[in-house]
């Protein structure tokens, strides 16, 4: 009988799980290799989140500030605003009181000077007839004296 040499299944079944373990030994690596790439991707996205997130907090901490800031500086306005409106109405109140003072004195004083027109008026007039007389009475002189 001729029968074929008879395969040793002991080195096959050595040869097939040492390519396995040669595979799995591969495959972890490159799983191991892809895990330490994305960690690290992460890690740089993680850090630059990070360096985003303190430069907004950052610039909201500057904004809040400039708010208060702002705040203060309108409710400073605010005050400023309405001391002067009162200074404002008092001055407004004491220059009314005044023109109608003096309103009440030009009025006085106008009366006065109608009144003196007219007593100069009455003098003119006292004055006039008073001329006329004299002259009437100096042409009567002259006549007499004729």
């Amino acid at each position: 009988m001729n029968a074929a040499p008879s395969v040793d299944l002991n080195r096959v079944l050595s040869e097939v799980r040492e390519e396995y373990e040669n595979l799995m030994e591969r495959n972890l690596r490159d799983v191991e290799g892809m895990f330490l790439a994305r960690s690290a991707e992460v890690d740089r996205e993680v850090s630059s989140g990070a360096a985003q997130l303190q430069s907004v907090n950052n610039e909201l901490i500057d904004l809040k500030r400039s708010v208060q800031t702002l705040e203060i500086e309108l409710e400073s306005q605010v005050h400023l605003r309405s001391a002067l409106q009162g200074s404002l109405s008092e001055t407004e109140a004491t220059y009314s009181s005044q023109i109608s003072q003096l309103q009440c004195m030009i009025n006085n004083i106008e009366a006065q000077l109608s009144q003196i027109r007219s007593d100069i008026e009455q003098q003119n007039r006292e004055y006039q007839t008073l001329m006329d007389q004299k002259t009437h009475l100096e042409m009567e002189i002259s006549t007499y004296r004729q």
